[in-house]
């Protein structure tokens, strides 16, 4: 397995993900370069999207987790979205994050109590994004975006990247 998210694939070819790093400084890029690598571990590999990068395995065919870079206020800047819509007890941190994204976007509320959706497996409280206090649920078809990702917030999406991984291994 290769250490760093840079190394050279097993065929020689330079690393695609180096495309989206090489335009930022090395202190910018390594909790995703950490992530990347970990990610890479589990047997996830990045497929191009516009912008970024979806890291989806061969295992299920779900999209766990996204590194792109996005233009916001006029300059470029890394992002990194996580799927942990499986995960039991995510912290303060990462419940915000699913309740901000509930509150920006009702929308996309879950549609799966009502029979309407069949994207994702199981029932929905096992795979929905949950409010705490509140009955609300979020489709948990989407990799939410992690604000200000950073190398303090590496050992706990690590550790929802495990949970969510097992999930979704567990239904194929």
């Amino acid at each position: 397995m290769r250490k760093n998210a840079s190394e050279p694939s097993k065929r020689g070819r330079p690393d695609p993900l180096e495309t989206l790093f090489s335009t930022y400084s090395p202190d910018e890029t390594a909790p995703y370069r950490e992530i990347a690598a970990f990610l890479r571990e589990l047997g996830y590999k990045p497929r191009k999207l516009r912008g970024g990068y979806n890291f989806i395995c061969d295992a299920h065919p779900k999209q766990l987790a996204k590194l792109a870079s996005v233009r916001t206020k006029g300059a470029d800047r890394l992002t990194f979205s996580l799927r942990f819509s499986a995960c039991r007890a995510p912290s303060e941190r990462f419940q915000k994050i699913a309740s901000d994204f509930i509150a920006k976007y009702p929308t996309r509320a879950a549609r799966c109590p009502e029979g309407a959706c069949g994207f994702c497996a199981g029932p929905p409280e096992a795979h929905a994004y949950r409010v705490a206090g509140s009955p609300r649920l979020l489709c948990g078809a989407y990799a939410l975006p992690i604000p200000d990702f950073s190398e303090s917030d590496l050992e706990e999406a690590k550790r929802l990247i495990l949970e969510e991984d097992a999930y979704w291994r567990g239904k194929r």
